[in-house]
């Protein structure tokens, strides 16, 4: 089995084909031209917008945090004056106010996972691409940075773990840091006391506890990473012997 990483210096439609692309590839000794029939999913000669589309997603991560936050408050007050039986017309505008934040939030929740996760898969292809041929331009350099287990966690679960790390920390650390802002002033405009109260209470939830978090699981972590690598040390030598196994016949 042969696998090599390849630049993709040139793409091209091929006339009277809706499904076939001529790609011309670098595979660093030589150049080869091979047909592939992924037109209907790939648009040649274009560049996704990685950047902009993970700022729009971003973006509908903090407001979908904001109308929850909005649903909350509307609702809330719309029930604490519907037990006072005032006219219906006092409590239309909650009324519309719920409907918006609640729509509002599960929509711009689906947006943002569907930009953000074809965003972050599109960083994380250009990443296994630059990967694979710094490996394979020069593999010693890579073998003397580890081996066994330890070599294919790198490969392989690292780069992963890059798209885990976008879509499970960054994303929702920045939506979380926008809407507790937006909250806070909210607070503020409503009533400068409770506006204080809600600032203090952001900054011990969003920077004291999350501290407290990472020094109790660091260990606990690190611990995971030395076991995880010893597991596929085990495995890649099971896997061999297995093969050796059945070369030899002792398998039936």
């Amino acid at each position: 089995l042969d696998l090599r990483a390849a630049l993709v210096k040139d793409c091209t439609r091929v006339e009277g084909s809706d499904k076939l692309l001529c790609l011309k590839l670098d595979l660093g000794d030589h150049e080869r031209q091979v047909f592939s029939g992924i037109a209907a999913s790939y648009a040649p000669n274009t560049k996704y917008k990685v950047f902009w589309t993970l700022i729009l997603a971003y973006l509908l991560s903090s407001f979908s945090y904001i109308a929850g936050v909005g649903l909350n408050v509307t609702s809330g007050w719309l029930i604490t004056m519907a037990s006072f039986m005032p006219p219906v017309l006092t409590l239309s505008v909650a009324v519309v106010m719920v409907r918006f934040f609640g729509i509002g939030r599960a929509v711009t929740r689906y947006l943002e996972r569907v930009i953000s996760h074809k965003s972050v898969f599109a960083k994380l292809a250009v990443l296994r691409s630059n990967l694979y041929r710094k490996i394979v331009s020069n593999p010693a350099q890579v073998l003397i940075a580890g081996s066994g287990g330890r070599l294919i966690k790198q490969v392989v679960d690292d780069v992963e773990r890059a798209q885990e790390y976008e879509l499970r920390v960054t994303l929702p650390g920045a939506a979380t840091l926008v809407s507790l802002t937006a909250a806070t002033g909210l607070a503020f405009w409503l009533q400068p006391g409770l506006g204080w109260m809600w600032l203090l209470l952001t900054l011990s939830l969003a920077i004291l506890i999350p501290r407290i978090a990472v020094k109790e699981m660091r260990s606990i972590a690190r611990n995971l990473e030395a076991q995880e690598s010893a597991y596929a040390d085990q495995v890649r030598a099971t896997v061999h012997g297995a093969l050796e196994a059945e070369l030899y016949g002792y398998i039936d």
